[in-house]
């Protein structure tokens, strides 16, 4: 099917989505979820239930074209990830209603299925230990969707490269951390805009000011040992936040490869490429304002297992005294 049908075929009038999808990485059974999502244009229906598959219900009031429809599901999809840590595997998926044959359905749900993006097979290296931070049944209301719909046009581009950066793509982690701390720049912006007055540094001038707000204001859990290896080094030899820079210019800038201390390994990049999305995401979750104690317990335990993986850390911290 060639774009132009694919768009043609996505007007047509539904009135209800049907999604089966199920978690790589187990098996789960949640409270269900069933609450009204209504714009300007229509009311949407949300009903999610969880037993082995999750099965997710939309019912549009009015009919609303498929694109529509299946693009609400997109949004509701990414910001169900933000707490699954993850993406689950889409198994079906089947639009329905009175406007149209059924086939015509079924050949827009086959094209979507075809036309899946990459960034939605999550990186096993990401599933190492549990980051289902949040039980999105307890937090997954409409106000929230309305929350999360506008913040997420706002860091849109962002969003796009943490997405694909955690995928499983067969990028290397040197690049994926480089990206990830690419990233820092652009998302001072976006809590200036939510929450200005949290950032421990308000106007950090370049990117090394940028890591290190982000860290401070939000990352102080995630990063323990890191900042307190930090504050025991003499302010101008520190060395931390340097090499997270150092790393990203290194890989976006194409410089001859630097001394080893002056940048993360092939392991450092794999730890620092998960904590930076456990912040990214941290970050998301306040801005959002969901409690802090839904989520800070989950992410203290990820953190000390993956603080103990390999020697990793603690080999990091020895060469920043170097």
């Amino acid at each position: 099917m060639n774009n132009d049908e694919f768009g043609q075929i996505g007007k047509q009038l539904c009135s209800s989505l049907c999604i089966n999808s199920y978690d790589p990485c187990g098996i789960h059974d949640f409270d269900p979820v069933e609450f009204q999502y209504t714009s300007k244009i229509y009311t949407i229906k949300i009903k999610i239930v969880e037993n082995g598959y999750r099965e997710i219900y939309l019912t549009s009031f009015p009919l609303i074209p498929m694109f529509e429809l299946w693009d609400f599901y997109l949004k509701l999809e990414k910001c169900i990830m933000l707490f699954d840590g993850r993406f689950y595997v889409l198994d079906s998926l089947s639009f329905s209603g009175e406007e149209r044959a059924e086939e015509k359905y079924n050949l827009y749900s086959d094209e979507l299925l075809k036309r899946r993006l990459s960034y939605y097979h999550t990186d096993r290296a990401y599933c190492y230990s549990d980051h289902r931070f949040i039980n999105y049944s307890q937090v997954l209301t409409s106000d929230l969707l309305k929350k999360w719909i506008p913040l997420l046009d706002d860091i849109n581009s962002i969003h796009q490269i943490v997405l694909y950066h955690i995928a499983d793509t067969g990028v290397t982690y040197d690049i994926k951390c480089a990206y990830l701390i690419e990233c820092c720049e652009p998302m001072i912006e976006i809590v200036k805009k939510y929450s200005a007055s949290a950032l421990s540094l308000p106007n950090p001038k370049n990117l090394k000011e940028c890591i290190e707000s982000l860290v401070t204001t939000y990352g102080s859990d995630i990063f323990e040992k890191e900042i307190k290896k930090e504050i025991k080094i003499k302010k101008e030899k520190r060395k931390f936040f340097q090499v997270l820079k150092n790393s990203r210019v290194n890989i976006m800038h194409m410089k001859p490869k630097q001394a080893t201390s002056r940048c993360l390994s092939g392991e450092e990049s794999v730890l620092y490429f998960v904590k930076l999305i456990h912040l990214y995401r941290k970050i998301l979750f306040s801005l959002l304002e969901i409690d802090e104690q839904k989520y800070i317990s989950q992410i203290t335990v990820s953190v000390k297992r993956w603080n103990q993986w390999n020697g990793v850390l603690d080999n990091f911290l020895k060469k920043l005294d170097k």
